[in-house]
């Protein structure tokens, strides 16, 4: 399958001095498309999405604050059928996550949970590849979500897509959102400038 381990590195001498199993990744046959990620709240507390190919995600949550030995939730899924896991704890202790999914066709979603209790909400879809709702043709979205000292977060995107009249390739793009992932939009050379106001 694909076990997903969190270890602790001492800097000075650059050995592992701590290794802890954390959770099997979904699918059961060896995938490099499962890979995790990690983030940290303003507490310590260590959080972990396990990534997966075209199933769940995976998401603990330690029980002690910069701590891998101290335990672990229980690894619990956070929606359906995801890939190219990401994830960002903002000033308010809220874990924000971006990733592929398919309804069947490929889609950019995002999913936020407030890090004191890892309850994740519904999937919220950004972005629709361009094929008609429903119809399955392979896609894949190249994405990056980040977060400035302000929280104000960024996913930039491009995607490609089998069976459109698009040649399947799309530019890049990036969508912004000041309200913590309630709402987004396409950014522009106006975005950053009301950024910089502090608007």
């Amino acid at each position: 399958g694909n076990p997903t381990y969190i270890a602790t590195v001492d800097r000075e001498t650059r050995t592992v001095i701590a290794r802890e199993f954390l959770v099997k990744a979904e699918p059961k046959k060896p995938d490099v498309h499962s890979r995790p990620t990690i983030a940290v709240d303003s507490k310590g507390y260590l959080h972990v999405v396990s990534g997966s190919h075209g199933q769940p995600f995976f998401y603990l949550r330690s029980l002690k604050p910069n701590d891998i030995t101290g335990g672990w939730t229980k690894p619990a899924k956070v929606g359906k059928r995801q890939c190219y896991a990401s994830l960002v704890c903002d000033q308010e202790d809220r874990l924000h996550s971006a990733f592929r999914e398919w309804l069947p066709h490929a889609s950019l979603g995002y999913q936020s949970a407030a890090a004191s209790d890892g309850k994740w909400q519904p999937t919220q879809t950004l972005v629709h590849g361009s094929l008609k709702k429903g119809k399955y043709e392979y896609g894949i979205f190249y994405h990056r979500l980040f977060i400035d000292r302000a929280s104000t977060l960024y996913v930039s995107f491009t995607f490609f897509e089998f069976g459109t009249d698009k040649d399947g390739d799309y530019p890049e793009a990036l969508a912004v959102s000041k309200d913590g992932g309630k709402s987004w939009q396409l950014a522009d050379k106006e975005t950053f400038q009301q950024l910089e106001r502090g608007n």
